[in-house]
């Protein structure tokens, strides 16, 4: 990805991330259901990411990848 050396982004101390969520394997048997919805593990790694993250402006999520 090219940044903008405007951009606050490329500025020292501040960093862009991508965000890792996966399947646990409880919800690997909920079936279709799993696959049309986000399933409550993904949901509550998602909402515990975000809630991490929200005071740290200098992290900036570019990215999530949901591994399912």
């Amino acid at each position: 990805m090219k940044k903008n050396d405007s951009s606050p982004l490329c500025q020292e101390g501040f960093y862009e991330a991508a965000v890792y969520l996966r399947l646990s394997k409880e919800d690997e048997g909920a079936g279709s259901r799993a696959q049309r919805e986000e399933s409550e593990s993904i949901t509550n790694q998602k909402r515990l990411i975000h809630d991490y993250l929200k005071d740290r402006k200098n992290i900036h999520i570019f990215r999530e990848y949901v591994d399912m």
